[in-house]
């Protein structure tokens, strides 16, 4: 099994990218897979690295692989595979919140990236990772822009609680946060607030966003334009 990969955790390997232009090749291995609820066992695809192009404002990387990144599930219950391990009394929550209607609405109705976060949410996982799992369901809903908005307006109030409650010490990922916090002002239609937002954290994001991602951030608030966007790309959207 694979743990989620956060884009907090991604934020070193995007900054060398954004630096250097190197990418990986795209290369993925069958695997066998075990169902932490009831055992059963199941061969599917693993990515095991990444290419991209073109990285977005949002951090959604751009190429050849899939962003985020699949996640695998269970064939019969279709229980994600978010984490490598759980605790007893976790597998224990677990198996009986699968068993609700809730769980089974969740799983029909909404990406699995969503129900990931809900997950995380009854295992009380960081907020910074269910907010995550949040923009991640938000990337799988496009191009359906207003379901993709929904799930980034459940994601930054909880990256903001975030932000207040307990700031990474790592003065990076700080940066990266408090810019993916404007980044979702915007695609939002929060201007105002993105603005503001950027304005007062300017010098400290400006330590690790490059200039062109600062500009078009910067550009896109202006012009009061809240689509997918990344320097470098036709009207700055993802086809």
């Amino acid at each position: 099994m694979r743990t989620v990969k956060y884009w907090l955790a991604l934020s070193a390997c995007v900054l060398c990218v954004w630096c250097t232009g190197r990418a990986d090749a795209s290369v993925s291995a069958d695997m066998p897979h075990i169902c932490p609820l009831n055992g059963e066992r199941f061969m599917a695809m693993v990515p095991q690295s990444a290419s991209f192009v073109i990285i977005r404002l949002d951090f959604r990387q751009v190429g050849s692989a899939v962003s985020p990144w699949p996640m695998v599930t269970c064939p019969g219950n279709g229980f994600p595979l978010f984490e490598q391990t759980f605790s007893p009394e976790e597998l224990v929550k677990l198996k009986a919140f699968a068993e609700t209607a809730e769980y089974q609405t969740l799983r029909k109705d909404h990406p699995v990236y969503y129900l990931v976060a809900r997950l995380q949410r009854l295992l009380n996982r960081p907020l910074d990772h269910i907010a995550a799992s949040m923009v991640y369901a938000s990337w799988q809903s496009e191009p359906d822009e207003q379901r993709a908005r929904t799930y980034l307006a459940e994601a930054l109030p909880l990256f903001q609680e975030f932000l207040e409650r307990s700031p990474p010490a790592d003065a990076k990922k700080a940066a990266n946060l408090r810019f993916l916090t404007v980044e979702l002002h915007r695609r939002l239609g929060r201007f105002e607030q993105a603005a503001a937002l950027l304005q007062q954290h300017r010098d400290q994001i400006a330590t690790v966003i490059p200039p062109a991602y600062m500009d078009l951030e910067a550009l896109l608030i202006r012009q009061q334009k809240s689509a997918p966007a990344a320097p470098g790309m036709p009207d700055s959207k993802v086809p």
